[in-house]
């Protein structure tokens, strides 16, 4: 059902582009490729040799993009640092794309690179949303349930799926309020982050069905939680 690429996993944080890469292939993909730094990837390896790591992004930023054209989506940030290596990575023309974790923060400071695409959807949590939102808007977020909108349409009316006690995901002219995730386990809770990008990139690739009509249980490292539409 399609190839996926994960950029991310840094020195510190080797788990985040493991989830996001296992979930995928969890969901149906058939190949996911992890592209992380040098120092992350024999862990990312030990964790699965289902995932095909590259590491290749401390000192080699071009290779991801020589495999875009063999993958289907792209899925940026789970793991990756605050690294300025990154931004002509993801340059990528006309590539579904969700954009996660430190993903979001290379978007604050280059806003021009998914301006108006379409293909992105990004994942932000509470304090990612609210950086986000100060360094597009100039002006601090509040709990109107409008701002997703507000900035979804100032980037350009990509699509936001802001997590929270309400998730909402808009894209500057549609909006959608869920229950948020439901969690039946403190495991499943620091796993969550991950799969709930990963489903939405996995559905969001194959074009399975529009996401604001998404029914997406889940059933994950044995910890049960799900994500509901309508």
């Amino acid at each position: 059902m399609g190839r996926i690429g994960v950029l991310g996993g840094s020195k510190e944080y080797s788990g985040a582009p493991y989830f996001a890469g296992i979930t995928a292939l969890y969901c149906g993909a058939d190949i996911v490729h992890v592209f992380s730094a040098a120092s992350a990837a024999q862990s990312i390896k030990c964790y699965s040799p289902e995932l095909i790591v590259h590491p290749t992004l401390d000192n080699d930023v071009e290779k991801p993009t020589k495999w875009l054209e063999r993958l289907h989506g792209l899925v940026i940030g789970p793991g990756l640092g605050m690294s300025e290596n990154i931004p002509n990575t993801v340059e990528v023309p006309n590539k579904p794309m969700v954009i996660d974790a430190d993903g979001i923060y290379i978007v604050a400071k280059h806003k021009d690179l998914i301006s108006g695409y379409r293909k992105v959807i990004i994942t932000p949590n509470v304090n990612e949303f609210s950086r986000l939102y100060k360094t597009i808007l100039s002006e601090d977020p509040s709990d109107d349930k409008h701002e997703t909108a507000r900035l979804a349409k100032a980037l350009g009316n990509v699509t936001i799926v802001r997590k929270g006690p309400t998730d909402i995901i808009s894209d500057g002219d549609m909006r959608k309020y869920f229950p948020s995730i439901c969690l039946h386990t403190l495991t499943a809770s620091k796993q969550a982050h991950q799969v709930l990008t990963n489903r939405l990139s996995f559905r969001f690739f194959s074009y399975l069905q529009p996401l604001w009509a998404c029914k997406l249980p889940v059933k994950s490292f044995g910890s049960s939680f799900c994500f509901k539409g309508p």
